[in-house]
């Protein structure tokens, strides 16, 4: 039986390894959008503490020479958390890009894995036939030879 050859074995190892960077790629934007998320909601922790820490203020008396500081802070902590929001948005979007991305490089090795699997069992088919035509002439000249031979 001959041995099975893919003839395009190299260009499999080239998706497999473009479908590797890709998956990299995809872990490292998730990465980041965490580490945004994170920062995020780090951020409006602060800003709860602070609207906390001015209701309590409220309370107990608040003096106007103290309103313009907090007022600052909180202005300031929503500034943050909308620019923390926006790059949430892109770290998303470029999330979604890096997964379409693998997901396309993992459907183009796929196929070609696929490929490779229907050739290779094309491939053991056909010298299984090959074997048994080869057994099947054996067995009649055989038979042949015997039956002329007595």
């Amino acid at each position: 039986m001959r041995k099975f050859t893919f003839r395009l074995e190299t260009l499999l190892q080239i998706r497999e390894l473009a479908k590797e960077k890709a998956i990299v790629n995809y872990g490292k934007a998730i990465a980041k959008r965490e580490k945004c998320e994170e920062k995020r909601s780090l951020e409006m922790s602060n800003l709860t503490l602070l609207k906390n820490q001015i209701k309590q203020n409220r309370i107990l008396g608040f003096y106007a020479h103290q309103q313009s500081p907090f007022s600052l802070s909180l202005q300031s902590l929503k500034d943050k958390i909308t620019l923390l929001n926006k790059q949430v948005d892109d770290a998303r979007t470029a999330e979604d890009v890096k997964r379409k991305i693998f997901n396309e490089a993992d459907s183009r090795y796929k196929s070609l894995l696929k490929l490779k699997s229907n050739q290779k069992s094309e491939h053991f088919s056909s010298e299984s036939r090959k074997e048994d035509f080869e057994l099947e002439d054996i067995i009649n000249s055989r038979f042949l030879y015997n039956r002329f031979t007595q």
